[in-house]
């Protein structure tokens, strides 16, 4: 066995143990801020999906509210008349867009989950509306 004592030879191990630490650190660090950034990109989605999500609600709810008044007189006006009268619907247009498009940017994986349910059943609450307003019109 050749035996090597020579201090040249020898590897500064202490340095080398250090310098691997602080490589291992960096790696972690460069990770833990990616991972940081892309949180911080993706709740910037949710946000924003959740933002156009109330306002197309509230844009709904005042088109609703500007049609209601027609329709209650509508209905006043069917109940009284004899014989029946020909009538023409003028139905609120809602809008059902929001849902949509936060289903397919992706957002919705990152937004909570009481929030997607509600969001899922007004989208649905809205398409069966919309279908209602075909039907009649047809």
């Amino acid at each position: 066995m050749l035996k090597h004592d020579d201090p040249r030879e020898r590897l500064p191990w202490a340095e080398l143990l250090i310098e691997a630490a602080l490589v291992v650190l960096s790696v972690l660090l460069a990770l833990g801020l990616n991972s940081w950034r892309q949180h911080r990109t993706d709740q910037a989605l949710a946000d924003q999906a959740v933002r156009n999500l109330a306002r197309e609600i509230r844009q709904n709810r005042a088109e609703v509210e500007k049609a209601l008044p027609y329709h209650k007189t509508l209905l006043d006006t069917l109940g009284s008349a004899h014989p029946p009268l020909g009538i023409a619907a003028r139905p609120a247009y809602v809008q059902n867009n929001a849902w949509q498009v936060a289903q397919s940017t992706g957002a919705v994986p990152y937004m909570d989950f009481p929030l997607v349910a509600a969001a899922s059943a007004i989208q649905e609450t809205q398409r069966q509306y919309q279908s209602t307003v075909q039907t009649i019109n047809e």
